[in-house]
């Protein structure tokens, strides 16, 4: 730790070490924003032989898409189960202070296969 905050006689590594962390912080964020990780956990959850499909249920609204498209292809009482849980999921509401833009992707997703039968 002491040599990242070890600076010069001018001072000017402080201020490089700052920049350097904000850059960073912000090429994290990115990173999280494209890696999507509650998509990754469920494609690879309901790629596992046991679902836990309440754990998927409660993913956030950036998994939606992936659980609606993998609907079809789970064994009859996974597909009832998840299906439960994503109409749930649609009737719930939201607190504007959490919104991202993934919610509102999610909410046409979910209206537009809430009427599909459940075989």
């Amino acid at each position: 730790m002491a040599t990242l905050l070890r600076f010069d006689a001018r001072g000017q590594r402080r201020g490089l070490f700052a920049v350097g962390a904000v850059v960073a912080g912000f090429a994290a964020t990115a990173i999280l924003n494209v890696v999507n990780p509650d998509a990754l956990i469920a494609r690879t959850n309901l790629d596992r032989p046991r679902v836990d499909v309440a754990y998927l249920g409660d993913l956030s609204d950036d998994a939606v898409p992936v659980l609606l498209e993998r609907l079809p292809t789970l064994r009859a009482d996974l597909r009832k189960s998840l299906a439960f849980e994503l109409l749930e999921r649609g009737e719930r509401r939201a607190d504007w202070r959490s919104f991202n833009l993934a919610r509102p992707r999610a909410s046409k997703l979910l209206a537009q296969h809430r009427e599909e039968p459940v075989h």
